[in-house]
């Protein structure tokens, strides 16, 4: 699916992609919301939970460059 396919969708739809679709990287808080990475077939896609209320606040596709906002979170089991 492409960005622009994905972007079009509701946020149930996009949920649903995720659900069915996505593998799930690592998560983050930002202020009142727990912030879910997600790779969604060739796609990065973050998944905005509202704190507290256990409700999808938003949805969205985003850049490789937010990884960056993960790095604390990975953890890699890599035996060299």
């Amino acid at each position: 699916m492409h960005g622009d396919k994905f972007k079009a969708l509701s946020k149930k739809g996009k949920y649903r992609e995720v659900q069915d679709h996505g593998n799930h990287i690592a998560n983050r808080y930002y202020q009142s919301y727990e912030i879910h990475l997600y790779q969604v077939r060739d796609l990065l896609v973050e998944v905005w939970w509202k704190l507290g209320l256990n409700q999808i606040y938003w949805i969205e596709v985003v850049g490789r460059d937010r990884v960056e906002l993960y790095a604390d979170e990975v953890k890699l089991n890599l035996k060299l």
